[in-house]
């Protein structure tokens, strides 16, 4: 009898565990799609800018010469990851070129990985290059290597990483993180 109502208890927990699990994974999903919104309109957001301007070069009717502050107003569109500001309009990066900084002209995809956003990985031996473009596994020929034995690789910026990578994955880590927990309870 004891042991049906500690079944009835964590089978109480669980479902509270996985109520709260379902609504992390909407409110993730939220900011994923609230994030994608600037994919899928070409420019992330208006960025707006008041500057201010002090000006003491007009004398009041005492002739006195008080500051007078003046307020310009500006709002800007910029373009998103992956897009450049090309011909007065956004314009997404081609195959085998990226930004991961807002208004950032397209580059090249880092060294190892090709394609749409760079998302693919190169299988490349290591006496080949990679076409960043498709991913073509290209020898290099030893008279036009160069380089030391302390070779830098371009890499991605750990800071630039886009939000939505950030949101799934540690959303991924929580659900992983709380099925171990209930795993643990139920084998108690």
């Amino acid at each position: 009898m004891l042991s049906l109502y500690l079944l009835i208890g964590y089978a109480h927990i669980i479902g509270t565990i996985c109520t709260y699990l379902i609504i992390l994974l909407l409110v993730s999903l939220v900011f994923v799609s609230l994030t994608c919104i600037c994919w899928k309109y070409e420019y992330l957001a208006r960025r707006e800018r008041s500057i201010f301007h002090t000006n003491s070069t007009h004398p009041n009717e005492s002739g006195n010469n008080p500051p007078q502050v003046e307020t310009h107003h500006s709002i800007e569109q910029f373009c998103c990851f992956n897009y450049e500001f090309r011909d007065g309009r956004c314009v997404e990066c081609e195959n085998g070129f990226f930004t991961n900084i807002p208004d950032e002209p397209c580059r090249p995809c880092p060294h190892n990985t090709f394609g749409r956003k760079c998302f693919s990985i190169c299988q490349c031996n290591i006496n080949e290059r990679c076409d960043h473009v498709n991913g073509e596994c290209l020898k290099v020929l030893p008279s036009t290597e160069t380089g030391t034995t302390n070779d830098n690789f371009e890499r991605i910026d750990d800071s630039k990483i886009p939000l939505p990578s950030i949101i799934v994955t540690s959303t991924v880590l929580i659900l992983l993180v709380f099925v171990s927990v209930i795993w643990v309870l139920l084998e108690i």
